[in-house]
């Protein structure tokens, strides 16, 4: 196997891990977790989350698309 093949594959698996991302809070209940916090601390706490989400999906997508480079 050469390394641009490698790339694509860790990029679709990094994909697949943003959106197992996106079912978190209904796994780990973190509706209601979230409402004992202040407000400022629940903003923070979403803010992280979908930050690590955009993230993810970004180093997916540039995996995928210049893994030929």
């Amino acid at each position: 196997m050469d390394a641009e093949l490698h790339v694509r594959i860790a990029g679709a698996l990094t994909l697949a891990l943003a959106l197992l991302n996106l079912t978190f809070p209904r796994r780990f209940g973190w509706r209601q977790e979230l409402q004992r916090l202040n407000l400022l601390t629940r903003q923070v706490f979403i803010v992280h989350a979908l930050f690590i989400i955009l993230v993810l999906v970004m180093i997916g997508v540039l995996s995928l698309v210049y893994a030929d480079t």
